[in-house]
């Protein structure tokens, strides 16, 4: 999957810093949407195909953790990129937890920033790829399945065949 084919969701309640993340990262993703709160940003994963999430955890109507928890009971595994405050190292610790990829916090380092990115876009472009890869192999093994399930239905024809003909022989001999 190439770097420009993937799709970024940033939440956060402060539209400056969804934009300063906006401005840092954009060149990176073919989509970049954004919202709010964790409860928009539901919205936006059950529509669009996102990549790539950054979240902060202290929002309104549904703060990132809320928003984290409910991705990984929906089975979405995107690496969701958790940003915090100083103070809210414990709950960036219970993200961690919950299955956040990595923290950022506040205010953000532009060059930490990209490294953490990069990483998190080699993480999903390899979870892409075996996705990809499991299915290229259950369809072969289906198709050796039915290719096995054909062969073995000629098998027992010609078996009918030949106890048909063992038959016929048994007739013309007597």
């Amino acid at each position: 999957m190439s770097i420009h084919n993937l799709n970024l969701l940033v939440v956060d309640d402060e539209e400056e810093l969804r934009n300063l993340i906006i401005s840092t990262v954009q060149d990176s993703f073919a989509e970049i949407y954004q919202a709010g709160d964790g409860l928009s940003a539901l919205d936006i994963v059950r529509e669009k195909r996102i990549d790539i999430i950054f979240s902060d955890i202290k929002m309104p109507r549904m703060g990132g953790m809320e928003f984290l928890q409910i991705l990984r009971q929906e089975n979405y595994h995107m690496p969701v990129l958790i940003i915090t405050g100083f103070a809210d190292k414990h709950s960036a610790i219970h993200a961690l937890r919950f299955g956040a990829f990595d923290i950022i916090e506040k205010p953000f380092d532009e060059v930490a920033l990209q490294a953490t990115l990069r990483r998190a876009i080699v993480s999903r472009s390899l979870e892409v790829e075996n996705d990809r890869l499991i299915e290229e192999i259950l369809k072969q093994e289906r198709t050796v399945k039915e290719l096995q399930s054909e062969e073995m239905q000629s098998l027992l024809g010609l078996r009918k065949i030949t106890e048909k003909l063992v038959c016929l022989r048994k007739i013309r001999n007597l």
